[in-house]
């Protein structure tokens, strides 16, 4: 007798485990009767709902975002939310979670318009303030039969795996210094399994960092997943604490690398860099490693009015005609 209650304990375990596997891949049940709209394979995206108007009534809507590996997690900015507002949220609502069909806590509502959200953003810095660290996130928006707003708008973008244990360096070039950096011992021996470097590099403001291979050559895996090197814009979590200095959820300047292709020269927007060196486990496919060095690059040019690119063409032509 226990025997058999113990088979139909497991039996309804798994059954919900493959209802809730199912149920995740977009298909249709109760929690999101509409079905899920899956966005996959992306390192950043956007999400705005609705495209135009406001939002109808009655409506459920689900969405799924998967970041590709080897990325680990998704960070989520808000640039506007526009919700009815009611007490306990039991008007127009959103649930964001990364455990489907788990949309039990955590219900938001309000409105948060998108000068505030700009300001906040400033304030608080580029750390994304909705992180989760698995490579699914789920979003459901409910809403009611009477007042709707404008919706939300919000962008995402992946999490880096920081790895625990692994080694930093601060690296501050002046405006004619190059400083060269890479892993151990290029050129004399392998670099070592589990290893874990990130590097921080720095120039003055308004430069930008421009960062020139020597050498690269790395275990070759499918999506880079096992030794890789990877580059993004570096940030202040906090703009007001210049010591918390990351790069987790910066701009991608490049993908997770691996092989020995060299890559090509790579230069920032900002004046500061996160580059995170990373090798598994597997002692037998160590390689050489790579050599790297960066300075301070030249600014790019930047012309928000296009009035200004007319006046400029009109003075090089100007200058042209008169010289020649």
């Amino acid at each position: 007798m226990a025997l058999t209650l113990r088979h139909q304990v497991i039996s309804i375990t798994t059954a919900v485990w493959v209802l809730t596997f199912f149920l995740g891949q977009g298909t249709c049940d109760l929690t999101c009767p509409n079905g899920i709209t899956n966005i996959t394979g992306q390192t950043r995206g956007e999400l705005v709902y609705p495209s135009s108007g406001n939002y109808g009534i009655n409506e459920t809507k689900c969405w799924r975002i998967e970041v590709p590996e080897p990325y680990e997690g998704i960070g989520i900015y808000t640039h506007y939310q526009e919700l009815e507002e009611c007490l306990n949220c039991d008007c127009d609502y959103l649930h964001i979670t990364s455990y489907y069909p788990y949309f039990w806590f955590g219900r938001e509502c309000g409105r948060k318009t998108p000068n505030y959200q700009k300001d906040a953003l400033q304030t608080r810095g580029q750390h994304p303030k909705r992180t989760s660290n698995g490579r699914n996130i789920y979003i459901r928006l409910v809403t009611d039969d009477s007042v709707h707003y404008r919706g939300f708008n919000f962008s995402f973008i992946v999490k880096s795996h920081m790895y625990r244990g692994g080694k930093k360096s601060y690296l501050n070039a002046s405006e004619d210094e190059t400083i060269t950096f890479g892993t151990p011992k290029v050129g004399i021996k392998n670099y070592p399994a589990s290893f874990a470097w990130q590097w921080y590099l720095i120039v003055p403001e308004g430069r930008q960092v421009k960062i020139t291979f020597d050498t690269f050559e790395l275990e070759q895996s499918e999506n880079c997943e096992k030794d890789y090197l990877e580059v993004r814009e570096a940030y202040f979590r906090d703009p007001n604490d210049t010591s918390d200095i990351r790069g987790e959820y910066g701009a991608i300047l490049a993908k997770p690398m691996c092989g020995s292709t060299k890559p090509s020269t790579i230069q920032s927007s900002g004046n500061m860099v996160w580059v995170q060196f990373k090798s598994d486990s597997n002692t037998t496919t160590t390689y050489k490693g790579f050599k790297a060095s960066f300075t301070a690059g030249q600014g790019r040019l930047s012309i928000s009015n296009p009035f200004w690119l007319l006046f400029i063409s009109a003075l090089l032509m100007f200058t042209k005609d008169s010289v020649f």
